[in-house]
């Protein structure tokens, strides 16, 4: 068996990075309000069949840790063919490492595999049908999308209702409220990230129109 592709640095960067992902898994605890709360899950059903076992915080930190493994192989397989770019693929690593470090574990399967959205642009559905409650009923009124609306929207506008009420008004050392309404936009902002550079460099790769755009995209390829 041929084994060349090891003589590559970015192949055991990516290496690297996996270690201080799986490592930050389980050492950091996840979501307190995933783990304790009674509320139906705010996220879709193909999301619930890939984070089994998520209200137990000793057992959920595994199988997120088996699809950091999973995802690892595949787009390591699809660099080292030269059908992906290792810049998002090492996007997608250090990713897992702020999820980890936000203690949001749940996003890392919604994200886990977003270049591929590069390659293939509807495979972004993946990442919609986990992180918006959909795939349970057919109606946009389900417990699931109740909680969403009630739970969800309420990060910003009122923050003792919003999925992160116990980080501040349940807290018993009380954080400033510009630091707990900072860490949900960058949250977001990952969310973003994920949904749109990805469609950036598909249309980087296929389209010759875009000049400006596509200077700035190439800024992101570090460590080529």
């Amino acid at each position: 068996m041929r084994l060349y592709w090891l003589r590559d640095i970015r192949v055991w960067i990516a290496f690297v990075l996996l270690g201080i992902d799986i490592g930050m898994t389980l050492t950091v605890p996840p979501d307190r309000f995933l783990t304790s709360s009674t509320y139906p899950t705010l996220y879709g059903a193909l999301w619930a069949l890939l984070n089994p076992f998520y209200h137990d915080a000793t057992i959920y930190p595994f199988v997120t840790v088996f699809w950091e493994i999973v995802s690892f192989v595949i787009l390591l397989t699809l660099c080292v063919k030269g059908r992906m770019y290792w810049s998002l693929f090492r996007w997608s690593q250090m990713m897992t490492m702020l999820w980890a470090q936000m203690q949001w574990t749940q996003n890392i399967t919604v994200t886990m595999l977003f270049p591929l959205v590069a390659i293939f642009p509807p495979f972004i559905l993946f990442m919609i049908f986990q992180k918006f409650p959909l795939g349970w009923s057919w109606t946009l009124t389900d417990p699931h999308w109740q909680s969403y609306n009630q739970l969800g929207t309420n990060n910003f506008t009122n923050i003792c209702t919003g999925l992160d009420y116990h980080t501040w008004c349940n807290a018993t050392n009380y954080q400033p409220m510009w630091l707990v309404l900072s860490h949900h936009a960058l949250g977001y902002f990952l969310l973003l990230f994920s949904f749109v550079v990805p469609l950036l460099f598909y249309v980087d790769y296929h389209t010759m129109w875009l000049e400006r755009p596509k200077k700035w995209i190439h800024r992101l390829e570090f460590w080529k």
